[in-house]
């Protein structure tokens, strides 16, 4: 549940989302302070029981800092997330989300449940996501 509610403060953010060529490294959007860039991995796109999985990218020109004990953060700069994307329903869930520092070492995981099922708020990040990864699947299907 942590790992939703840590998406769920991502989504929840103002973006900028622009249309660009589906690829295997698709741009989805950016959060409005330019500090956040959000991908989908159209090479990665997969069957799964609910659905399917997608992977996303998250880059960060400046480090974020992740909570991982009390008083303790972990610093991070990129964002490897899977996801269980119904498209029938338009929702998703989190199947893990990896954090790597600016060196590409993993310095935290957490693992989420795919059938804990949400719908995004509507014009989130979150949503765009959804929609670009339903998109890719309905016109090239995985």
């Amino acid at each position: 549940m942590r790992s939703a509610a840590i998406f769920a403060a991502t989504v929840a953010a103002s973006f900028v989302a622009t249309a660009q060529p589906v690829g295997p490294l698709s741009f989805v959007a950016e959060s409005m302070d330019g500090n956040t860039r959000f991908y989908l991995r159209t090479d990665r796109i997969s069957k799964h029981a609910l659905g399917y999985s997608v992977w996303l990218s998250s880059e960060l020109k400046k480090p974020g800092k992740l909570p991982i004990q009390a008083n303790q953060s972990v610093t991070y700069t990129s964002v490897a997330s899977q996801k269980a994307v119904n498209c029938d329903a338009m929702t998703y869930a989190d199947i893990q989300i990896t954090y790597y520092d600016s060196a590409g070492n993993a310095v935290a995981s957490q693992r989420g449940n795919p059938y804990d099922q949400t719908s995004p708020i509507p014009d989130t990040i979150g949503d765009s996501i959804l929609q670009r990864a339903c998109l890719h699947i309905r016109l090239y299907g995985k």
